[in-house]
């Protein structure tokens, strides 16, 4: 009867047929899940395949074929842990779970916090790049970063005169003169701590997403 059913059905056998092709290998992801060797994406992974196990399992639901209904019953889509995974991680999660822009955007409000700390730096520093340039006269003033010396004001030499008091000398080179104030100092200290805070927070709840996962 299942067979004769299959046979004679052939755009809905069709269909169960592209969904069973887009299914992942569970049995290979449940091992790496056990050894906590899942990536984000793995994980995004699972939820899609979850998602189609519920179709399946609802295309089966009342077919007459005993067989297939039988099927159908033995399936369990998950939809709690599908569910869990989609509210968790962002929708295209990077392959490195320390990379950072793994976590969904309001799923957790400390993640939020440093992340558009971390982001709206550019504008920060184009803003404190404009009122240094106001306040010190000195147009072709630059607030710029590097990995070693962190974020400095740059002034060329002609105008080193015009320097203010509060500016303290941070590196000297050809042409000019690098500062740090203690505004920018402060800002630095925010800033580049929020981005490290923001990547390790942002393992930590994957990890427990992946032992809650684990679990079921």
């Amino acid at each position: 009867d299942a067979v004769e059913h299959l046979r004679e059905r052939h755009s809905w056998r069709q269909s169960l047929e592209a969904e069973l092709r887009a299914i992942g290998d569970l049995e290979r992801l449940n091992g790496r899940l056990a050894a906590g060797r899942v990536t984000p994406r793995d994980l995004t992974g699972l939820a899609v395949t979850l998602e189609r196990i519920g179709r399946l399992k609802q295309a089966l639901a009342d077919v007459p074929a005993v067989a297939l209904r039988h099927c159908g019953d033995e399936l369990d889509a998950m939809h709690d842990t599908a569910a869990c995974i989609a509210a968790t991680l962002a929708d295209d999660p990077p392959l490195n779970a320390h990379a950072g822009g793994v976590i969904r955007g309001g799923r957790d409000a400390t993640v939020d916090e440093l992340r558009g700390l971390s982001q709206s730096g550019k504008q920060y520093i184009s803003q404190l790049e404009t009122n240094e340039r106001q306040r010190t006269g000195i147009a072709s003033l630059k607030v710029r970063y590097n990995n070693v010396f962190g974020y400095y004001i740059e002034i060329t030499k002609p105008n080193l005169p015009l320097v203010p008091a509060d500016y303290r000398r941070k590196q000297t080179t050809a042409n000019a003169e690098r500062f740090i104030t203690p505004q920018l100092e402060e800002y630095e200290a925010k800033v580049v701590g929020a981005e490290e805070r923001v990547k390790a927070l942002e393992y930590e709840l994957f990890a427990k997403l992946v032992a809650a996962v684990a679990a079921q």
